[in-house]
């Protein structure tokens, strides 16, 4: 019996801190409208109360302090999509994740990347990075999405990959793909083709960059597939880039254009 009296405490805790969370979380949102001059704290002040709400199943019992206690079933996946967050707070709550969902955010950097030691996909689509930072530090990382960003110049890119292989912890044969498509470098530094290529002559092993949007790469795939076999003597990639040197019609919803 006591321990039943004891557990629905809790519950009764953690809903009222839930419901106080939702109630400064509004106001913030109601102060950042009103005063835009102090708009970037009241955004980082939101961001770190909805960063709290949406974390905090990850601990028994809601415990955050002083020492956390993780709960008993840890979710591989956490979807923090179009939560309206600026930047992503320093925290042991994801140390367990494998997989990060950003997308459409207002996240600027890429740092918060190195505390995550065991994540292996993370989404920032749609956010507002201008620089690639801190990815060497994070050892399991597989697939970075950073589809429509502002990334703009190609020293913001080689940015993120510095001693790279020193940084991986001396993991050997580990490998990263960056998705990198929609960003201003794509048409600023000349195009996906000379972007590979620039790549290629940085010799960055273990990092492969898709310049293209995935969506673009996977309407050529398609196009390739329905003309039949490649040509002879050419290569699947040769027969792609074919495709998208000519006019193409997407259908309705998606967009058309020649490359």
């Amino acid at each position: 019996m006591l321990l039943s009296d004891l557990r629905e405490t809790v519950s009764i805790y953690s809903a009222k801190a839930k419901e106080l969370d939702d109630e400064c979380i509004e106001l913030q949102e109601k102060l950042i409208s009103i005063d835009p001059l102090r708009q970037e704290r009241y955004e980082d002040r939101r961001t770190q109360l909805v960063f709290g709400r949406e974390t905090l199943h990850l601990v028994k019992d809601g415990k955050r302090f002083p020492e956390i206690e993780f709960a008993d079933e840890q979710p591989g996946d956490l979807d923090l999509s179009m939560r309206g967050l600026t930047h992503i707070p320093i925290s042991a709550y994801l140390m367990h994740l494998h997989t990060l969902n950003l997308d459409s955010n207002s996240i600027t950097s890429t740092r918060f990347i190195r505390n995550l030691l065991n994540v292996r996909r993370v989404n920032l689509s749609n956010n507002l990075i201008e620089r690639l930072e801190g990815l060497q530090h994070a050892p399991s990382l597989e697939l970075l999405t950073l589809e429509n960003n502002m990334i703009a110049k190609w020293g913001d890119v080689v940015s993120g990959f510095v001693f790279w292989r020193e940084g991986k912890m001396g993991r050997t044969g580990g490998h990263v793909k960056v998705l990198l498509g929609e960003n201003p470098v794509v048409e600023n530094e000349g195009g996906e083709y000379v972007l590979e290529k620039r790549w290629e002559d940085v010799g960055e092993v273990g990092v492969e960059i898709q310049w293209k949007s995935e969506e673009v790469r996977l309407t050529e795939e398609a196009l390739v597939a329905a003309e039949g076999t490649v040509s002879p003597g050419e290569s699947y990639l040769e027969a792609i880039r074919r495709v998208s040197t000519t006019a193409v019609e997407f259908d309705a919803g998606t967009c058309s254009g020649t490359a």
